[in-house]
C-alpha cells in the first residue's frame, strides 16, 4: 500500500498542482481498485489514500464509474507509452505492422497489471456491468482501433475495401486471446517465438484464407 503525499488545500490550485492531485487520486484509485475489487473500493477510501478531501474526489469524478474511467484512460496512455518504446522495431508495410501489433496484443496479455485488470473486469462485470463497458470501450477498444488501421491499408494494397475493418480486427484479437486462452488452459508454456509463430498464423489465415491453410 502507498500513502500519497498530501497535497496543499489553500486557495485556488495551479495548473501543476491540479495535475499533482489528479495524479495522486488517480494511483490511489488505481492501487485500490486491483486490491481490494471495484465493489470494495469507497471513494472515501481513495480520497484519503491519496492524500486529499472527499470532497476534492467528488469534484474531480462525481461517480466510481467516472473514476474507473480516469484510470483505465491513464493506464492505456502508461501501457501504450511502455510499448512506444518498441517503435523503432515497427515494420514498414501493413502485414508487418499488423503482425506487430496483434504481437504487442498478445504480450501484453502476460504484463501483471494489464492481467490483473483482467481479473478486475471477469470478476466485477455481472453486479457493474459499466466496468466491462468502459474497459472495453477505452482499453480494448483502443487496440482494435490500431489493428483495423492496418486491416484498412491491407485491403487498400489489394484493391479492396473490408465492409467493417473494426469486426475484422475484433475477430483477430478474439482469435489470439483465445490461443493465449488454451495455452495457460493446458498449462503449456508460452514463449515469446511461440507468440511470434501463433501470430504470424493466425493473421496469415485472415489476410491470405484458403490460400494459407
Amino acid at each position: 500500500m502507498t500513502k500519497m503525499t498530501p497535497v496543499a488545500r489553500r486557495g485556488r490550485p495551479t495548473k501543476e498542482q491540479t495535475a499533482r492531485i489528479n495524479d495522486a487520486i488517480t494511483m490511489a484509485a488505481v492501487e485500490l481498485f486491483l486490491e481490494e475489487g471495484y465493489s470494495a473500493t469507497a471513494m472515501e477510501t481513495v480520497a484519503a489514500r491519496a492524500g486529499v478531501s472527499k470532497v476534492t474526489v467528488y469534484n474531480r469524478f462525481p461517480t466510481k464509474a467516472d473514476l474507473f474511467a480516469a484510470v483505465v484512460a491513464d493506464r492505456v496512455a502508461a501501457w501504450s507509452a511502455e510499448a512506444g518504446k518498441r517503435d523503432a522495431e515497427l515494420p514498414k508495410t501493413p502485414l508487418g505492422r499488423l503482425e506487430y501489433h496483434a504481437l504487442v496484443m498478445l504480450d501484453s496479455l502476460s504484463h501483471p497489471e494489464i492481467a490483473a485488470f483482467s481479473r478486475l473486469i471477469s470478476t466485477e462485470q455481472r453486479r457493474f456491468p459499466e466496468v466491462a463497458r468502459i474497459y472495453r470501450e477505452r482499453a480494448f477498444g483502443f487496440e482494435v482501433d490500431l489493428l483495423a488501421k492496418e486491416i484498412k491499408a491491407i485491403a487498400a494494397e489489394h484493391g479492396r475495401r473490408p465492409g467493417n475493418a473494426r469486426s475484422v480486427a475484433l475477430a483477430l484479437m478474439q482469435t489470439l486471446m483465445g490461443w493465449a486462452s488454451m495455452q495457460e488452459m493446458f498449462e503449456e508454456p508460452i514463449a515469446v517465438g511461440d507468440r511470434r509463430k501463433a501470430v504470424r498464423r493466425i493473421v496469415a489465415i485472415l489476410v491470405g484464407g484458403v490460400a494459407a491453410w
